[in-house]
């Protein structure tokens, strides 16, 4: 398999995986009619999500910080395949992403940094090799009008399709998921998934409007 220049085989006796234990009320069904949430974003900043396998551990990182700073949701720890070893928690993460210009878009490494890591401080270097628009075509009315639970007849047999360059000029308003290397300081290297997604404005980027892109 090839991983933007890496090239990976994948076996029953060594692939790796993570399951996305998923939470909160999707959009379900037919668009609400206007009411009392009229106007109102549903989600608004920053969502970034981590799971990485080390080998002799994992990581789990995720973090929602709203336009104002506020952090709605914020995780960090270490976990190990031993099951008499606690998770280790990992204190307040922070992030350093590089969108790039006139995108809400990452191709170019990010850091995650953990100041408060039992241990001393660890940072860790977010390499992406290959992206999907995950939000396109799943059901979150991204694109088309394919949603969660919509009633499209009795039975119906229908697809659509874009060609990667025509997505890689807007599909980044949605959640994009990065297959990515994760370069630790203290000399680990694993694989894993970074995902995030900018909504609405979010000033500490440049975003300022729910349409802003990045500045050149």
């Amino acid at each position: 398999m090839q991983v933007g220049a890496e090239t990976f085989t994948v076996t029953p006796d060594r692939w790796r995986g993570t399951r996305d234990r998923s939470w909160g009320v999707r959009p379900v069904g037919e668009e609400e009619p206007a009411g009392i949430r009229a106007g109102e974003p549903q989600l608004v900043g920053m969502w970034n999500y981590a799971p990485v396998d080390f080998g002799d551990c994992a990581l789990l990182y995720m973090c929602q910080e709203e336009p104002d700073g506020t952090r709605t949701i914020e995780e960090a720890v270490r976990i190990w395949p031993d099951e008499g070893r606690s998770p280790e928690p990992l204190g307040r993460p922070e992030f350093e992403h590089h969108l790039d210009p006139g995108t809400r878009m990452i191709t170019r490494p990010s850091w995650l940094r953990f100041p408060d890591a039992a241990g001393g401080p660890l940072e860790v270097r977010v390499v992406p090799l290959v992206h999907a628009y995950v939000a396109v075509g799943t059901g979150y009315g991204v694109g088309d009008d394919f949603r969660h639970g919509s009633w499209r007849g009795e039975e119906v047999v229908e697809y659509q399709s874009w060609p990667m360059r025509d997505l890689d000029t807007w599909a980044w308003y949605g959640i994009v998921d990065h297959v990515a290397r994760f370069e630790a300081s203290d000399g680990r290297v694993g694989y894993g998934l970074h995902e995030h997604g900018f909504f609405g404005p979010f000033p500490r980027y440049g975003l300022h409007t729910a349409t802003d892109v990045a500045p050149g």
